[in-house]
This record gives structure tokens, sequence and C-alpha cells, in this order.
């Protein structure tokens, strides 16, 4: 059994799968294997994964299309390795990833370790001034614990920040086959990511989370998770397409297409598949209509027309108590257009000599903690992992809220 397995799971990209594969193979530690995994591609997928010369790659193929929470489950029924982690085709992992995180498995013994993450849009992004650039967030420097709870309870909240999910952790083998047994499948429901997420949290008490940039998450015209969020286009319609009767919304009150809605429909299912678990957490309906409003705003800006959702979303809104819709209304104030506001500048890659997201994911290893990441690191010294997190974020949103009152 090899220590790690890097399950990348994938389908008509083979353009971009040869440089996840590429940045798999750079890793530094030595037990390991990499388990290509093609849902049924007709392009290239197979010449790309198979002309590599190492016995660390095997290539398995699924004899039908099958969604991708089932090509998930396919390509994990082909890991062998103690701990497991999934590489998206269009992600890469720094040279020094899971050695990184072997030591940190040898000194805490966690089931679950979570590192952080950078953003990489492709030279072929749809806005042309973030071609080629990274986005990188503050990061410590540190080894955190974290209480699984803590972070069931923002998830359930609506505040979806760093979450620990396959393609961002390695998860042991233990508790993938826990969750299986219970649930029948280890992915359950239509969002993979946050399905491993939830059905790992729900199952170990805490995570280690390794504050450093260890991935790089690729932004392309054809990356499901980065389009869907900005545009209603063919990525947009493919998806839903592709979800079939899944993307019928039944548990939640606004059943407009975006992806609060889904991901709440998901958490909710979740929370009924594993009920002793997740009895505890419930969906915060004051955000889910603050997210969903939000997210109907920038499919305005970006020009596509979302008057009948407004108009389900204000009827949605007024069937709700009147607390409820007061809350709504005074939150939204507080956080006109926050996603803007929040965003880090992103950092051009070219004047580096930088082209491609491999060689982004090696450069950004070495990368030092900006002043406000040494900041955020003190104070997680001196008050601990979660208060320490707790107060930088509350000090990080103040200063946010300033500057807004300053423009």
């Amino acid at each position: 059994m090899p220590r790690f397995s890097i399950v990348i799971p994938t389908r008509n990209r083979a353009h971009l799968l040869a440089y996840a594969l590429e940045s798999a193979l750079r890793q530094t530690a030595g037990d390991f294997e990499i388990v290509v995994s093609d849902n049924a591609s007709t392009d290239e997928t197979e010449a790309v994964a198979t002309k590599v010369a190492s016995p660390r790659v095997r290539y398995v193929r699924s004899e039908q299309s099958l969604s991708m929470p089932d090509s998930w489950e396919f390509a994990l029924a082909h890991a062998r390795g103690e701990y497991v982690t999934y590489l998206c085709d269009d992600d890469a992992i720094a040279p020094g990833t899971l050695s990184t995180v072997e030591r940190v498995l040898q000194r805490t013994r966690a089931k679950v370790a979570m590192w952080g993450g950078a953003t990489y849009y492709h030279e072929t992004w749809p806005e042309a001034e973030r071609r080629n650039t990274v986005v990188v967030p503050t990061f410590t420097g540190r080894i955190l614990e974290i209480a699984s709870r803590s972070k069931l309870g923002e998830i359930y909240g609506l505040r979806l920040g760093r979450t620990p999910m396959l393609v961002n952790s390695v998860c042991h083998v233990s508790i993938v086959e826990t969750v299986a047994r219970k649930a029948g499948r280890f992915f359950v429901g239509y969002s993979p990511d946050f399905a491993a997420g939830i059905a790992m949290l729900a199952h170990v008490p805490s995570f280690v989370f390794v504050d450093t940039i260890l991935s790089v998450g690729g932004a392309t015209p054809v990356s499901t998770g980065m389009v869907v969020r900005q545009s209603r286009g063919e990525v947009f319609q493919r998806t839903l397409q592709e979800l079939g009767d899944q993307a019928n919304l039944h548990r939640v009150p606004l059943r407009i297409h975006v992806q609060t809605a889904h991901l709440s429909e998901h958490f909710l299912l979740l929370k009924e598949t594993f009920s002793a678990e997740l009895r505890d957490y419930e969906i915060d309906w004051i955000q889910f209509f603050v997210n969903t409003s939000r997210e109907l705003d920038i499919y305005a800006r970006n020009g596509w027309d979302v008057s009948s959702d407004r108009t389900a979303w204000r009827d949605a809104l007024a069937a709700q108590p009147a607390p409820v819709q007061a809350s709504v209304s005074q939150r939204l104030a507080q956080t006109v257009d926050e996603d803007r506001a929040e965003e880090v500048q992103p950092v051009a890659l070219t004047p580096l000599g930088i082209h491609d997201i491999v060689e982004c994911a090696r450069y950004l290893e070495g990368s030092r903690r900006t002043l406000k990441g040494i900041a955020k690191s003190t104070l997680v010294r001196i008050l601990g992992d979660r208060w320490g997190l707790d107060l930088a974020s509350s000090l990080s949103g103040l200063v946010r809220r300033a500057r807004r009152r300053v423009r």
C-alpha cells in the first residue's frame, strides 16, 4: 500500500491534464501513486496519461460517461493509498506538497490534513487583465488544529472560505471506508468537493490545517466551478443538464439556479444522510438570501437577464418571518459588493517569466508571508488557533469596511 494516492479525475481536457499530471510527478516525497481516471474521454486523454514513463501512474477508464460524483466515486475505487487526495485536471500542486504533508502527519497523526491554495488564471481566461495572474490569500505559515464542529458551523452558516475537501486535503482511508459503509458511497450528492468535506468533518473531531500555499486551483474557460459563478452560458447549461434530476431544488425556500441554492440543497441532503453526526447544524437562512442576492448581482453585472430570478427571490423572502426579512435587508446594506471589496489583488506572472500553472505552483512554494500574514500568525500564536483566526478575520473585516467608507 503506498502512503498517498493522488487521484486525477478527468474528461476531455487532455490539454489541461498534462500540466496537472506533470505537477503530481514532480513530488519530492517518494511513496505515492497517481491514478488518472478517464471519464470516457473522446480526446487525447489516454495518450497523455499513458505516454508518461513512470510506474507511479495508473490509467483507468470508465466504459461510459458518468456524472461528476459518479466519476469521482469510480476513481476512488482504484486508489490504493493509505491517504487519498484529489487533483483536478485544471489544478496543480507544488513539488513539496506531499513531503510537507508527510512531516505534518508524522507529527500529528491526523486523519485529515488540509493546506492552503492560490488561484491561477489561465492565459485563455475571458478577462484580459486576469490572464496569467495568480491570487494568493493571506497565510500564516503555521500548522493549526481546527475543531470540526467549528468548521461545520461555518459551512452550514454559508461562510465557505477555506473548507477542507479532497482537492486541498489528504484523508485517511479509514475515514473513507467509514463514510462509504454508512452512505453506500463516499461522494453523496452532486458536489463531490463539498460532499467529501462535510463527510470527513462529520467523522473526525478535528483536522490539521497547514496554512501555507501548497496547491493552485486553475481558472480556465472550461473550469466549471469558476465559470458558472460568472456566466450562464454553455458551461452553466451543460452543468445543469448533467445534473439531471439533481438540479431540482426541493429543500430550500428559493428555487433558482445559483450556487448558494444548490449548495444549501446539498448540505441538507448530507444532513439527512448523516443525521446523527450533523443534527446540530442548520442553514443560516439570512445568509442564504444575502448570498443568493449577491450571486444574482454578479450575473447581472456580466450581462445576464436575472429579472425573473429577482422576482422569485423577492417572493421567497416575503414568505419568510419578518425578523428574517429585516435581517437580510440590514446585512445586504452592510455587505454591498463585498466580493470585490474582499478580493486580493492578482500578481502578474509574465514579468516573472512564468507562463503555466505548474511553474506558478513551484514559484509559490517558496513565497514568503506578507506583513498581514505575519500579523495574523502573531494573533494565532498568542490567542490560539480558533480565537486567533476569528479575531484576525474580524479585524480584516473592519479594515475592509473602513476602506469602503473612505472610497
